[in-house]
């Protein structure tokens, strides 16, 4: 004999804003870090545009300053790797620490 069982519409949002609650709680400590991530690389980029600026190569100012806009965009640095040695490094050092964090938040979920 098979039991059928029905949720009342008012179980299914209770047993879902619990869900809910429930992922938020466990991705803080990701998005704690994740966001002091995105502040290292910004102060890293900013670091690395001011020391470009003195070279006076314009090609390289120009690829820091469409990281930033990106970054801004998009929040990630995982966009196309720049052909400029210095932010390659922080593109892959960004990388290299986001990936875990992003790893581990899936696995809590």
């Amino acid at each position: 004999m098979v039991s059928a069982q029905f949720v009342v519409a008012g179980d299914f949002e209770n047993y879902k804003a619990a869900y809910e609650k429930a992922v938020v709680e466990r991705c803080q400590p990701y998005e704690a870090k994740l966001s002091q991530l995105n502040e290292q690389y910004t102060k890293a980029l900013d670091l690395l545009l001011s020391k470009i600026q003195k070279t006076g190569i314009l090609d390289d100012v120009v690829a820091v300053m469409d990281e930033i806009e990106r970054f801004k965009k998009e929040g990630s640095a995982s966009g196309e790797q720049s052909k400029l040695p210095a932010l390659q490094k922080l593109q892959a050092s960004y990388m290299d620490q986001a990936t875990p964090l992003a790893d581990s938040k899936s696995q809590e979920i």
